[in-house]
């Protein structure tokens, strides 16, 4: 069983926190190890990360989690 943020995860917070850092899709898919189209397709809102591939994505972007998860 996989465990995706499936509310709450604001793609468009997402996709500034990487450009804030100016890292390029293409350093954090491969800072992840995960596909660039991964990455966009959850700064398009497309998709959701598991919840500990999105920690530590934000660990390299170095936010905090709550910034682009609202928790309810």
């Amino acid at each position: 069983m996989t465990r995706r943020v499936l509310r709450g995860f604001n793609a468009q917070a997402f996709a500034d926190a990487r450009r804030n850092r100016n890292i390029s899709v293409s350093d954090l898919s491969r800072m992840a190890d995960v596909s660039q189209a991964t990455i966009h397709n959850w700064e398009a809102g497309k998709g959701t990360p598991q919840v500990d591939l999105l920690a530590r994505v934000m660990g390299y972007l170095e936010t905090p989690i709550e910034q682009v998860v609202t928790i309810a």
